[in-house]
C-alpha cells in the first residue's frame, strides 16, 4: 500500500474504535492528526490531552477504522492499535484494504432545542466514562423532574454534530458532555461532542462552535434524524 499517496503529514483523520460486538451500538469517532506514515504503520496524534490518566483505553490489537479525505473523495482503511508512543501519540498497523468512496453527509437543520453541557479540555477518558454512566441512567427512564430545566437555544444540528453559541474561553478540541432535549418535556439524549472549528460572533463576545459527536448511541442518531424530518 502506498500510504503517501493518500496520507499527508498533519492530515486530519477520524479514528473509529471497533467494538467487540457486546453492549449498546454506539457511534464513536476520535479526531487524530497524522504524524508519520510508512510501511504498514501510521503514527497519529490525538488532540485531547497529555496525561496518562486521560488516555483513551485502547487495548492491544484493538480493531480500528481510519477515515479521511483525499483528492475530493473519502478514504477508509482498517487496522489495529499497536501502542502509545507517548501520552498523546499512537501507532496503528494498517491492513491492505484501502477503500475510496463518495462521502454521504448528514443534512443539518436549524432547530430550537433544550441543552445543558459541561465543557473541558484534556478530559477524554473522564468524559467518555461519564457519558456511559449518563446513557445507562437515561435508559432507566428517570423522572423528567429530576433532570431540571433545559434552556431552549437556537442550534444547527444533525445526527453527527451540532453548531451552537458558546461563551469563551473555548478552543478547538475542547470536549462538551451534552444533554439535548429535542422536544420540550421529553427525555434528553446524551452525547459527547468535540469542538472542531470556531468563529467569532460579530458584535459579541460569544463564539460560534462547530462540534462533531464523538460518542453517541446509534439509536439516538436515528432519534435526531426523525426529529429533523418533522415539519416545522
Amino acid at each position: 500500500m502506498i500510504l503517501t499517496k493518500y496520507f499527508k503529514t498533519e492530515q486530519k483523520l477520524l479514528l473509529k474504535p471497533i467494538p467487540d460486538g457486546e453492549g449498546v451500538p454506539t457511534a464513536e469517532h476520535l479526531t487524530t492528526y497524522l504524524v508519520d506514515a510508512r510501511g504498514t504503520c501510521c503514527d497519529l496524534r490525538l488532540p485531547y490531552g497529555k496525561t496518562s490518566d486521560e488516555q483513551f483505553p485502547f487495548a492491544k490489537q484493538m480493531p480500528v477504522e481510519l477515515m479521511g479525505d483525499a483528492m475530493g473523495l473519502g478514504i477508509r482503511v482498517s487496522g489495529q492499535f499497536n501502542c502509545y508512543l507517548d501520552s498523546n501519540t499512537i501507532r496503528i498497523e494498517l491492513k491492505p484494504d484501502l477503500e475510496i468512496f463518495q462521502r454521504r453527509l448528514y443534512s443539518r437543520h436549524d432547530r430550537t432545542v433544550g441543552i445543558r453541557y459541561t465543557k473541558g479540555r484534556g478530559t477524554l477518558r473522564s468524559y467518555r466514562e461519564q457519558w456511559q454512566k449518563n446513557v445507562e441512567l437515561l435508559k432507566k427512564n428517570v423522572e423528567l423532574g429530576k433532570l431540571g430545566n433545559f434552556p431552549r437555544s437556537q442550534v444547527n444540528i444533525s445526527p453527527s454534530g451540532i453548531r451552537l453559541q458558546l461563551k469563551p474561553p473555548v478552543a478547538e478540541a475542547d470536549l462538551c458532555l451534552m444533554l439535548i432535549e429535542l422536544e420540550e418535556k421529553t427525555l434528553p439524549i446524551c452525547v459527547l461532542a468535540e469542538v472542531v472549528w470556531l468563529n467569532q460572533q460579530e458584535g459579541t463576545e460569544h463564539l460560534i462552535a462547530g462540534m462533531q459527536f464523538i460518542n453517541i448511541l446509534k439509536h439516538d442518531q436515528k432519534t435526531i434524524a426523525s426529529f429533523l424530518n418533522q415539519k416545522v
